[in-house]
């Protein structure tokens, strides 16, 4: 989390010594009572690193000022329209365990932050760690800041015919080795995930709506793309009179505050408006998939009342809802996303039992 909690200098021995140590409960206050030193009044920077301000007790973040004792932002979040469903003085989503905000303008998991400095993470990351990977790592993977296209990207890269594969492509040949370096992956098990991920690709690349072109939020290609798709035409027209209104934002919260590349919400009429990232959906493909899977919901949701929708949205039904929905469409369909994203919410209602 990037605290502070000891401070140390070198003594006339040439050995060191510590000057303050300082433990912190999760929203910032410190522990009294222990660990008693002299310290450093002009060392200032403690909880997750920052400049606490000794006149007012606030932590400078740089782009707001935090109050620990009551673990609020002293002024609203400047990029509160991103997290609608809190309160704009929220800290860290409320949940200082998971989340921290490196600078007071947005919360994120320390994977994120980490991965706004680098490149790596996503899809092939995912693999090359078996599965294994970080939060941030996993929620790019079931596309979120995705890239589906890193593992079509490695695809292409590969020459050669009768059944055989030459990797020329520098990048391709990297994903390699770190899918390679995890003793859990065998050749066998790379095949069966080339194979995997062809379905929706082959479709729209039989169309004009071709399965790598970037996305466009139109309604035209909206359509268009639906219509290419065989099984996302025969969803439509079980639930065509259930779908409200098709929304599109930069950036999208799910229920339980995570990132979403997509979401569904049922508005006061009954129906089910459909919210889009314009920041998380790339391609053509990202779109499939994603609509894809937000008209399962619809098709499991239909039929109940707005009063009892709100109630189950909040109930563990819902991740089990998400894992029915990921095995029976997603992954039947080919999305390479699928099986990460059935083990998170696996673990997410593990942890709500």
């Amino acid at each position: 989390m990037g605290n502070i909690r000891v401070s140390y200098f070198k003594n006339t021995n040439g050995s060191a010594e510590v000057l303050e140590k300082n433990n912190f409960y999760p929203f910032g206050m410190k522990h009294e009572g222990y660990n008693q030193t002299t310290g450093n009044p002009a060392y200032s920077y403690q909880y997750n690193g920052k400049e606490l301000q000794k006149e007012t007790g606030w932590s400078d973040y740089g782009a707001r000022m935090y109050m620990s004792d009551i673990a609020r932002w002293g002024v609203i979040d400047p990029l509160a329209e991103t997290s609608r469903r809190l309160t704009p003085y929220n800290y860290a989503y409320n949940n200082p365990i998971r989340f921290i905000d490196p600078d007071g303008r947005k919360p994120v998991s320390p994977g994120e932050e980490f991965q706004m400095r680098a490149p790596e993470g996503g899809m092939a990351m995912y693999f090359a760690n078996g599965g294994k990977g970080d939060r941030a790592s996993l929620m790019n993977f079931v596309g979120l800041q995705d890239h589906i296209g890193e593992m079509f990207d490695m695809m292409e890269a590969a020459g050669g015919g009768g059944g055989g594969m030459t990797f020329t492509d520098s990048k391709a040949i990297a994903v390699l080795q770190q899918y390679f370096a995890n003793p859990d992956n065998s050749v066998g098990s790379f095949f069966n995930l080339v194979k995997q991920i062809t379905s929706f690709k082959e479709q729209l690349d039989k169309s004009k709506f071709k399965s790598d072109d970037k996305f466009k939020f139109k309604d035209e290609n909206f359509v268009g793309v639906i219509n290419s798709v065989k099984e996302i035409r025969t969803l439509v027209g079980e639930i065509e009179s259930s779908i409200g209104t098709v929304f599109y934002a930069k950036k999208l919260f799910d229920h339980h505050g995570f990132l979403a590349a997509a979401a569904t919400e049922m508005n006061k009429n009954g129906k089910f408006d459909i919210s889009i990232s314009t920041k998380f959906i790339n391609t053509n493909l990202d779109f499939a998939f994603g609509i894809f899977h937000e008209f399962g919901h619809i098709l499991n949701e239909r039929g109940m009342s707005y009063s009892e929708w709100t109630k189950y949205i909040e109930s563990p039904a819902l991740f089990k809802e998400e894992i029915s929905v990921w095995k029976n469409l997603n992954q039947a369909a080919g999305d390479p996303r699928a099986n990460a994203a059935i083990k998170f919410y696996e673990n997410l209602l593990k942890n709500r039992k």
